[in-house]
């Protein structure tokens, strides 16, 4: 009898533990922006010219440069000529929010000859780009340019810092199992089996038998009394 009420103890213990069901965590990780750094360049007479990936109006090809992390970094623009220069920057373009990104220029080479700037480029951003201004018509002008006129090749060399990581993200879900029920009835079932075999081998039914044959007999003296 001890061991069916163990039996079924255990049994009702599982059912309760499988009908919390499994709990799993999954992580997941947005991406990081990434973003095109290249010259942007017009001759005064704009018929040199890149200002962008894809842009229109460009009358040089340039490969950009993929920026994706915190690093030193650098970008460079060649022709036959490059004409007289009316506006040169760097840009940094992305599709997203650069947030607390920051951009510095560290030298601007001509020629394969170190510029020297009146100051620091200074960034600024438009959407979700930076751009530097060195010498624009309209603007910063950091150089003497009529140094410069027969340039072939102009390249910038510049630091990131602060660029936007990666951030993970933790989901619980919850599952219960499908064979629950079945299973607690299973075992419960089993128990009670095994409770009847238990009370047949310790004589229990005897004992029934013993009670029934001491009940019949004192109805009877209780007859005989009355009589």
């Amino acid at each position: 009898m001890r061991n069916a009420k163990k039996m079924f103890a255990a049994a009702a213990m599982c059912a309760a533990v499988a009908s919390m069901g499994c709990m799993a965590l999954t992580c997941s990780a947005a991406e990081v922006p990434a973003a095109d750094a290249y010259v942007y360049y017009r001759s005064v007479d704009e018929a040199i010219r890149f200002e962008g990936v894809g842009n229109e109006v460009n009358t040089l090809e340039a490969t950009p440069v993929s920026v994706a992390a915190d690093g030193t970094y650098t970008v460079e623009l060649t022709a036959d000529s490059l004409g007289e220069i009316a506006v040169l920057k760097l840009y940094v373009a992305s599709a997203e929010d650069l947030g607390a990104a920051e951009v510095t220029v560290n030298t601007v080479k001509i020629n394969g000859e170190e510029v020297t700037l009146a100051e620091t480029p200074a960034a600024a951003k438009s959407e979700n780009d930076i751009y530097l201004d060195i010498w624009d018509t309209n603007g910063k002008q950091l150089f003497d340019r009529t140094a410069y006129q027969d340039a072939t090749s102009i390249s910038i060399d510049f630091t990131v810092v602060n660029w936007p990581v990666a951030e993970t993200t933790t989901e619980e879900t919850t599952t219960a199992p499908e064979t629950t029920t079945t299973a607690a009835a299973t075992t419960t079932a089993a128990a009670t089996t095994a409770a009847t075999v238990s009370n047949a081998a310790t004589g229990d039914h005897g004992m029934v038998i013993g009670g029934v044959l001491a009940a019949a007999a004192a109805c009877a003296l209780l007859a005989m009394k009355k009589r």
